[in-house]
C-alpha cells in the first residue's frame, strides 16, 4: 500500500501507514467470520519502490496498491490485478469513530451494501458490507509500506479489508529492518549522519523489539556494530 493509506487504529484514529513504520500499533483486522476485531500488529515497514494500481470505490474511497497485494473481494482474498470493475470490496460498518457513520450512508446510497453474497454472509451475520469498485488504473510507481498482523491476518485500511504481508514475515522468528533517515536529507549538515544507520527490529520471538544504531560504511556498503559507548537500544 502508498505510504499515505490511512491506517485503521484502535483509538479511533486514521494514520498514514508510513508514519507507522517502525511500530507495532493495535489495529482493526477482520476474522474468520466476518467479525471486525482489535488486533497488535508486529510489524510496519517500507517494502520499497513498486508500481502500484489506483482502485476507486462507489463510496468515494481511492486504494492504491501493487498489483500482488491482496484484499478480500465477494469471491474471497484477491490479488490487486484480478480484480474488475463492478468487483465488491469488503468494507467494515462498525468502527468506533462518529465520521463513520456518514461514510456508511453514502456507500449505501450507491448500492455498495448487498446481501446475494451468501458465501460471504450477509450484512446482518458479519460486520462488513460491499463497496462497488468504479474503475482500476495503473498510477506509475510509488514507495509502498505493509504491516504484519497475527491471527486475523488482516487490517483495515480506511475501512478496507486488507491481507497480511504473507506467511514469510509472519512466521519469522525475527524481522528486521534497516533505516536510513539521513540518506534521503539534501542538508550538508546531515553528513555526518550519513555514516550511521538504524536497525529496526519489529519482530522477536524470544527477545525484545526495539532499534538501535549502526556504522554504515559506504566504501564497502557494509553494516558494522558502532563503538559501545556510541550505542543504545531503544525498546518501541
Amino acid at each position: 500500500m502508498t505510504g499515505d493509506t490511512l491506517v485503521c487504529l484502535t483509538d479511533g484514529r486514521r494514520v498514514p501507514i508510513n508514519s507507522l513504520v517502525g511500530t507495532a500499533p493495535e489495529v482493526f483486522a477482520m476474522s474468520a467470520d466476518g467479525k471486525i476485531v482489535a488486533a497488535k500488529s508486529e510489524a510496519v515497514w517500507r517494502v520499497g519502490r513498486r508500481a502500484v494500481v489506483a482502485i476507486r470505490t462507489a463510496s468515494g474511497r481511492t486504494i492504491r496498491a501493487t498489483g500482488e497485494h491482496r484484499l478480500f473481494s465477494s469471491r474471497g482474498w484477491s490479488t490487486v490485478r484480478t480484480l474488475r470493475e463492478g468487483d465488491h470490496l469488503a468494507l467494515a460498518r462498525r468502527l468506533p469513530e462518529p465520521a463513520f457513520a456518514e461514510v456508511g450512508r453514502h456507500a449505501t446510497a450507491h448500492g455498495c451494501l448487498v446481501d446475494q453474497y451468501a458465501a460471504s454472509g450477509t450484512t446482518d451475520e458479519n460486520d462488513v458490507s460491499w463497496d462497488r469498485i468504479v474503475s482500476i488504473a495503473p498510477a506509475g510507481e510509488e514507495d509502498v509500506f505493509d504491516l504484519t498482523v497475527p491471527g486475523p491476518a488482516s487490517w483495515l485500511a480506511d475501512g478496507v479489508v486488507n491481507h497480511n504481508s504473507g506467511a514469510l514475515e509472519q512466521d519469522a522468528d525475527v524481522i528486521m529492518f534497516l533505516h536510513r533517515p539521513a540518506f534521503y536529507s539534501k542538508d550538508p549538515m546531515e553528513e555526518e549522519a550519513r555514516k550511521t544507520a538504524e536497525v529496526h527490529v519489529g519482530k522477536q520471538r524470544n527477545g525484545p523489539t526495539g532499534k538501535i544504531e549502526v556504522a554504515f560504511l559506504s566504501q564497502y556498503a557494509r553494516f558494522e556494530n558502532l563503538a559501545a559507548g556510541d550505542r543504545q537500544f531503544e525498546p518501541f
